[in-house]
């Protein structure tokens, strides 16, 4: 597994804990769902945002940046009123109050140390594979450390798409199947 292996372990647990007749059996309906011949249909979207990822630094401040950067995910993503999202940062105090100024809205996450906003975010995906709660999950982040993540989650059921820079999406997660959006040309005409 090399130098994640506690990450990888972790995500492995979880899938092999996952059994198919887990999620929304015997548990009321949620409101995410609706029902189509007595079974829940899922339609909900869950965002699992890296802000450090997208922003390319993480300890960018200018807010207008952050604001433009978040505009042009939601757009590339397809976020809809509705949708659920984490939106997770290191711990730099500064940079950490104006993504969550720019983002009010978001469950916000923040971890100290290499990785930690990827991890943060990874243990949000854990807790959404188990429950089932989502027809579709975007990862704004193309590090390869979701590779793991992104088979958990197709393994519980979720289309799950990458929405990040090309520059930044790692090849092994191209090489899950998912759907990857770049982000760069939705910037581009945001900026024009």
């Amino acid at each position: 597994f090399g130098a994640r292996d506690p990450e990888r372990r972790r995500v492995a647990g979880a899938l092999r804990a996952m059994q198919p007749s887990s999620g929304c059996a015997g548990r009321p309906v949620p409101s995410s769902a609706m029902r189509v011949s007595g079974t829940a249909v899922m339609t909900r979207t869950l965002h699992l945002v890296d802000a450090d990822n997208l922003l390319g630094d993480p300890s960018v401040t200018d807010r207008r940046t952050i604001v433009s950067v978040f505009d042009a995910y939601r757009r590339a993503a397809g976020h809809r009123p509705g949708d659920h999202t984490v939106l997770a940062t290191g711990c730099n105090a500064r940079h950490v109050i104006e993504v969550e100024l720019a983002w009010p809205t978001s469950l916000h996450r923040r971890r100290p140390g290499r990785d930690g906003a990827d991890l943060a975010l990874i243990d949000e995906a854990i807790v959404a594979a188990g429950r089932r709660n989502y027809a579709r999950v975007v990862i704004g982040s193309g590090d390869h450390i979701f590779v793991p993540t992104i088979r958990l989650l197709q393994t519980a059921g979720c289309d799950v798409t990458v929405v990040a820079p090309r520059r930044s999406v790692a090849f092994d997660v191209r090489a899950t199947g998912v759907t990857v959006v770049d982000l760069d040309p939705v910037l581009l005409a945001l900026a024009a």
